[in-house]
């Protein structure tokens, strides 16, 4: 293999945005597009139908993992999230979409998963809305810690040991 094929399975060392339009939803909330190429890219904070420049965080051989750094084609269905920690603490993924989006997505997500991984090609009924969409989950995990010899008490950040400090939570009553 020659120094330039080399270059081209490299991480884009410069860091430059690359624009992806999301194609599907995964598990965890990612948004499912294509990198130049066809190689398929795990964004988070992407939703199907959006257009966005990301920035990529790993390469493998088969896929990539990104971070949105513009969003420049928005989605219909997208909404402010009413919790002050979404997109910082590891606990809600798709907050920012409209609930019955949300149904629509976790529906799609099962049928996928039944799919890939069970090897299951089922239809899947349509998920049935809960009464509240706030405040509705009885079992939480928090995690305690010090920080500079404070005392810290919430949430693990997304995909790392880090606690995030909570004051409440708006899935949690």
């Amino acid at each position: 293999m020659n120094k330039k094929n080399e270059k081209s399975n490299e991480i884009n060392e410069i860091n430059e945005p690359i624009p992806v339009y999301v194609e599907r939803i995964a598990y965890g909330g990612y948004g499912i597009g294509k990198l130049p190429g066809g190689k398929l890219i795990f964004v988070e904070g992407a939703y199907p139908s959006e257009l966005v420049n990301v920035q990529i965080t790993e390469e493998k051989k088969d896929i990539a993992f990104g971070k949105v750094l513009q969003l420049l084609e928005k989605a219909k269905y997208r909404r402010a999230p009413k919790c002050k920690y979404f997109g910082v603490c590891g606990g809600c993924h798709i907050m920012d979409v409209e609930y019955q989006k949300q149904l629509e997505f976790k529906r799609d997500i099962v049928k996928d998963q039944l799919r890939r991984i069970g090897k299951i090609d089922i239809e899947v009924n349509p998920i049935v809305p809960s009464d509240t969409e706030y405040e509705y989950r009885n079992k939480m995990e928090f995690t305690f810690g010090y920080d500079r010899g404070e005392l810290k008490l919430g949430l693990n950040k997304r995909g790392t040991n880090e606690i995030v400090n909570i004051d409440q939570c708006s899935i949690s009553p």
